[in-house]
Parts: structure tokens; C-alpha cells; sequence
């Protein structure tokens, strides 16, 4: 199955459109009121302009409450939301819009303990790694771990090699791009977008012919 695309930051047509047509699967529109978010009305006019297939995520960055984001995913006729480990919110219920869980940079050390996580998947920052190390940072070890037994997304990564090295070494269920694409809070760099757009594509289709070639 192929690594799935996102894209997040997007907070206006242009870069929507933009993040569109580089292939993702998905686009996180920031919804937490921090600087570059936007209303729930205007993610509504944001996705009525994008292909029918592309799924929105409402992302909220900071810690906002729980009837606030369902409140807001609900206004914007948004059902997957990305919020963070620390916000507080229960175990899904009948209705509520699914979630990916993200969790920082530096903090995955347990992948037993993230597989627990109550989401349909989970958004793990990744630190980069040193230059002329020898090993990978342990988060990328404890996101193999946990790309085993749930639905891993990497972010964190903005050197294009680093992101498809991660995707090799990590196989997951999907990359988000965000980390040194932003040239201000809600306007992406529409070039840095595209390498490692480029390089997730590439990597992923490394990984398809590694399937094929195993069977």
C-alpha cells in the first residue's frame, strides 16, 4: 500500500491548490486560533474548491478543548482531526470525527506505549539526523516499532534525503510535510514543498518495487 501524503499549513486557496496538485492525499488546515489558522467557515470554502477525494484535516496545534474541536470540525464539515497527545480529550465515540494524534519531536521512545494510543493514527515528529552519525535518532527506531502494530505518520523532517532515508527505515502509513515549508505561519514555500514532496514519492515507490520483488 502506498505511503499516504500530507500536507499541512494550509491556510488559503493558493497554497491549497498548490499542495493539490503536488499529489497529496490530504491537507491539514490549521483551526486552533494561533497565528495562520483559519474560521471553520473559511476551511469550508477552502475544501469546496478542492478535488472531491482530497480529505481535509483540521489540525489543532495548541491545546484547545474538547467541545471547541469538535465544535470547529463540526462547523467545517471536517471529520478527521489532528490534535495533540496532551489535549485531554476522551476515547472517541459514535460521531466524533477520527483523530491522529501528534506527538513531538523527541518523545517517541516507547512504541508499545504509542501503540496504545486511542487514534486512527498517529503524527510523530522526527528529529533529524547528525550530521556523520552512524545511528539514527532512537525516535526513528521507536517509530519503526510502532509502525508495526498502528497507523504511523512522519513529520519533523525538512532535508528532502533525511525524509526518504525515514520512509525506508520507518515504512509508514504516511509522511506529513510541514517543517521548513512555512515562509510565516498559514504561507507555505511552495518549492521546499515540492523536494520533498518529490523525494516522498520517490521513496515510496522504492518501497512498492521492494514489495513486488519479495513476493
Amino acid at each position: 500500500m502506498s505511503v499516504r501524503l500530507k500536507i499541512c499549513g494550509v491556510a488559503n486557496e493558493r497554497d491549497a491548490q498548490e499542495a493539490a496538485h503536488l499529489g497529496a492525499d490530504a491537507l491539514g488546515i490549521p483551526m486552533d486560533g494561533a497565528p495562520g489558522s483559519v474560521t471553520p467557515e473559511e476551511a469550508v470554502q477552502l475544501a469546496l474548491r478542492l478535488p472531491p477525494l482530497l480529505t481535509c484535516v483540521a489540525v489543532f496545534r495548541r491545546t484547545t478543548p474538547a467541545r471547541t474541536v469538535r465544535a470547529a470540525a463540526a462547523e467545517a464539515r471536517i471529520r478527521v482531526v489532528q490534535i495533540g497527545e496532551d489535549s485531554g480529550m476522551a476515547p472517541a465515540s459514535q460521531g466524533d470525527p477520527a483523530r491522529i494524534v501528534s506527538i513531538g519531536a523527541g518523545r517517541a521512545s516507547d512504541a508499545a506505549r504509542l501503540g496504545r494510543i486511542p487514534a486512527a493514527a498517529l503524527r510523530l515528529a522526527l528529529s533529524p539526523p547528525s550530521a556523520g552519525a552512524r545511528e539514527l535518532p532512537p525516535d526513528w527506531t521507536c517509530a519503526r516499532g510502532a509502525a508495526r502494530v498502528c497507523r504511523v505518520v512522519i513529520g519533523g523532517l525538512a532535508d528532502p534525503a533525511a525524509l526518504a532515508e525515514a520512509i525506508g527505515y520507518v515504512r509508514p502509513y504516511g509522511v506529513d510535510l510541514l517543517e521548513g515549508c512555512e515562509y510565516t505561519p498559514g504561507q507555505l514555500d511552495v518549492d521546499r514543498l515540492e523536494a520533498l514532496a518529490v523525494s516522498a514519492r520517490t521513496a515510496t515507490a522504492l518501497l512498492e518495487s521492494e514489495r513486488v520483488w519479495s513476493r
